[in-house]
């Protein structure tokens, strides 16, 4: 399995209620001879539930992922908000 380029402790209060991973992804754009990167992340809680989310074609430059993804992580984002912050933090660009 792929190691996650960054962990954040995802806490409610004092109190960790799991970890979620972060990682770069990248693919062969489907229209062109070029490859896109995009983000996921995966949250494993306390009980040992676990659940993911991913958005692909991002960008075209693995340095702009990896900036996003530490963004990302900085702020402990979660799978359930990923796809929301990707759009907001794309808007702002």
């Amino acid at each position: 399995m792929k190691q996650p380029t960054a962990t954040a402790e995802v806490r409610e209060g004092e109190r960790c209620v799991g970890v979620a991973r972060y990682y770069v992804t990248s693919c062969n754009c489907e229209i062109a001879p070029v490859q896109t990167y995009g983000v996921s992340v995966s949250f494993t809680g306390e009980q040992g539930a676990s659940y993911s989310d991913q958005v692909n074609d991002i960008c075209f430059s693995q340095k702009q992922a990896e900036d996003l993804l530490h963004l990302l992580a900085a702020h402990t984002v979660t799978p359930v908000s990923l796809r929301d912050v990707v759009e907001d933090y794309l808007a702002d660009r």
